[in-house]
């Protein structure tokens, strides 16, 4: 059996909020991209926009390379979207978009754009980006879906 694709979701809340924001990663590399999505996440300002306590965050969707272009990443987010909606419990869900595709299946979807960041506004203490290789062009975007 082969994997084509992982969806990772969970409830997320202020205190969990606290919590990731204080992690102490092992890597460079996951500092780095901690400090950038805490970036956007604070920016986008969702609790506070919205004047909630908790939201659905979809967080990662992750399609194996051989797997992609098949439509996988769109119905997971189509069957992940069902399932919130069943829950009637959460009216907002939020993701945090690094790839022009997810972007794309987000805005299909009606997702709004709360904040964006460029990877390479983020530099380390002698002024070099932190992210190597990363074009001007390539940024998070923070995005959120009212459901009705």
């Amino acid at each position: 059996m082969q994997i084509a694709g992982v969806r990772i979701t969970y409830i997320q809340t202020k205190k969990l909020d606290e919590t990731l924001a204080n992690l102490n990663f092992k890597t460079d590399q996951m500092r780095n991209m901690n400090r950038i999505m805490g970036t956007v996440n604070r920016e986008a300002n969702l609790y506070e926009r919205y004047g909630i306590d908790s939201f659905v965050n979809f967080f990662t969707a992750c399609v194996d390379p051989i797997y992609r272009g098949q439509g996988i990443a769109t119905e997971m987010y189509e069957r992940a979207l069902r399932a919130v909606r069943a829950n009637k419990d959460y009216y907002y869900v939020k993701s945090n978009l690094t790839s022009p595709y997810t972007r794309r299946i987000c805005d299909k979807f009606g997702f709004e754009e709360l904040s964006r960041a460029y990877f390479n506004d983020f530099k380390d203490d002698d002024g070099n980006n932190i992210l190597i290789g990363r074009g001007d062009d390539e940024f998070v975007t923070f995005a959120c879906l009212k459901l009705q």
